[in-house]
């Protein structure tokens, strides 16, 4: 057979093929089930509000759960998309001042959330002491970490029960 006949089909096979791709790829985004990657953390800690970040690995829903001492559980979630690196941040308010908040977050499988807890600040008028504890420069030079134990500072630190670590 001559060769200058199977080349037009060989192209046109390969423009269908490169067509195709895109609709697939954007598909199994759609379909895909986001892990988280990063996180969670949660700032910008307030009397009655705090905000919960986290990154996963494709776009999603990601999930918050709450539950304080004396509330039911707060549920909230937003959505991930690539044009904001996959990250999501949900502001939750309505919370109890001085009042300790144990949360959960995950992306698709509610069985793979990382937990966490944090505190709310106590109302403006409640003067009570507050526990500060402050570093700089961790990891700087490769000084304070292990290689093998990571961080050894850190459990002494969460030990001691900060309200605040800067």
């Amino acid at each position: 057979m001559n060769r200058r006949l199977h080349l037009p089909a060989l192209v046109a096979l390969g423009l269908l093929a490169s067509c195709a791709t895109p609709e697939g790829t954007e598909r199994e985004a759609r379909t895909a089930r986001p892990t988280l990657t990063h996180g969670p953390m949660v700032g910008d800690v307030t009397a009655a509000s705090a905000v919960v970040w986290a990154r996963a690995d494709g776009p999603g829903r990601m999930q918050v759960a709450l539950r304080g001492e004396h509330d039911g559980e707060i549920e909230r979630s937003a959505v991930v998309r690539a044009e904001g690196d996959f990250t999501g941040k949900i502001r939750v308010d309505g919370l109890r001042p001085g009042t300790r908040y144990r949360y959960r977050v995950w992306f698709a499988d509610p069985g793979a959330a990382a937990h966490g807890e944090f505190s709310t600040a106590p109302a403006p008028d409640d003067p009570r002491p507050v526990r500060l504890a402050f570093s700089g420069d961790l990891a700087g030079q490769n000084v304070c970490r292990d290689a093998q134990e990571g961080f050894p500072i850190f459990p002494a630190i969460l030990a001691w029960q900060p309200d605040l670590f800067v």
